[in-house]
């Protein structure tokens, strides 16, 4: 999730609109998630069609998105997503894979990025809805996934804002620092360890530890994402979010923890929450 500013009004200039519409879909998608079942599902593949828009117009060009094949990978990313809900998780998974492959034979190099993309987009939707089907803690574990990545965010921006320093990797992400990024661990662990506390069954001294490894993550996520916004030269990957840019700007981060979750889970054979 990235740190961004619109330089008109000071290092907090841009704080009162990603607030809004953050707080705005944040409800939104809290409510159809305490729902669960198609209706969380329902969302995630929305999601995943509108990032897998996104990603193909940054990398294969203005109209991309809309175009057959973009139409067809958005598709089949919702897809994937609704039958991961209505059968299993490697259904939607195989279909993704065979259409990112087919994408890949037909559009040569160019494509590469974007079926890559249909894959990691998709996948993390995917984990979400099968972090979210756990009876007993899916709702909770979702929450405490969701809430750990927007701590490190919120922790990253505000401590790299007021504290400054060194930049964590200045090609790929100029405003990042090493305060923000620890700065968000220690708010992301602290998050996390307060939430364990007050869900019975779990471990905090546990939890914070997964909490730190998915807020590093989450991170890395956003690191990936500003890599290939700097290789195509763009600066949001839309503007469907005022205040944040597009989709992919506000949940890279928590594409690759739900990836990172889902597969901890799956070699645990039950939610990474639950310790």
């Amino acid at each position: 999730m990235n740190q961004t500013s619109d330089g008109t009004a000071g290092a907090f200039g841009d704080l009162k609109v990603r607030v809004i519409s953050g707080v705005g879909l944040g409800v939104v998608c809290l409510a159809l998630f305490w729902l669960g079942g198609w209706f969380s599902a329902s969302i995630l593949a929305i999601g995943a069609a509108l990032m897998i828009w996104e990603l193909r117009e940054m990398t294969l060009g203005a109209g991309a998105g809309l175009a057959p094949g973009g139409i067809v990978a958005a598709g089949t990313g919702a897809l994937a997503v609704l039958l991961t809900e209505g059968l299993e998780l490697r259904f939607g998974l195989l279909i993704v894979l065979l259409v990112a492959v087919a994408q890949v034979l037909l559009s040569g190099q160019r494509g590469r990025i974007a079926a890559l993309g249909l894959v990691y987009i998709t996948l993390g939707m995917m984990c979400i809805d099968g972090l979210r089907s756990d009876f007993a803690y899916g709702f909770t574990a979702v929450v405490w996934l969701v809430l750990v990545v927007i701590a490190a965010d919120v922790g990253g921006y505000f401590f790299g804002r007021i504290l400054g320093g060194p930049k964590l990797w200045p090609r790929v992400s100029p405003k990042k620092t090493w305060s923000g990024f620890l700065g968000g661990l220690f708010f992301a662990v602290s998050v996390g360890s307060v939430f364990s506390v007050l869900t019975p069954g779990t471990f905090a001294l546990k939890v914070a530890v997964m909490s730190a490894l998915i807020a590093a993550m989450s991170v890395a996520g956003d690191l990936l994402e500003s890599t290939i916004k700097r290789h195509y030269g763009i600066k949001d990957a839309s503007t469907l979010m005022p205040g944040h840019g597009g989709l992919l700007d506000r949940f890279d981060g928590l594409v690759a923890a739900a990836i990172v979750a889902g597969a901890i889970s799956f070699v645990r054979g039950q939610s990474i929450f639950i310790w």
